[in-house]
């Protein structure tokens, strides 16, 4: 029987989203641009805790690894964590 056509494969769900936005996260801080990739990284985590947050656990599919409480007060953990690291770092050039 053939699967449904969709947006999303409910096995894997929008996890592909999450990698990619840390992944270009990745790449634009290797690039030299720090605070820009770790925006991009904290956003796609925040971004991960609303998707667990207002979709259905078959729609979000490997996002959802525990309850929904404890995924998202993960995903806005490490998001809120990422943040404070990236306010702390100083990224003047030596004198």
């Amino acid at each position: 029987m053939p699967r449904p056509v969709g947006i999303v494969n409910t096995a894997l769900g929008l996890w592909w989203l999450v990698a990619l936005g840390m992944v270009s996260g990745v790449v634009v801080v290797v690039a030299g641009h720090v605070l820009r990739g770790g925006a991009i990284m904290v956003l796609t985590l925040a971004g991960a805790g609303v998707l667990r947050l207002l979709l259905p656990a078959r729609r979000v599919g490997s996002l959802a690894v525990r309850s929904r409480t404890y995924d998202v007060v993960v995903f806005f953990g490490l998001a809120v964590a990422m943040a404070v690291i990236l306010a702390a770092l100083d990224l003047r050039p030596p004198r």
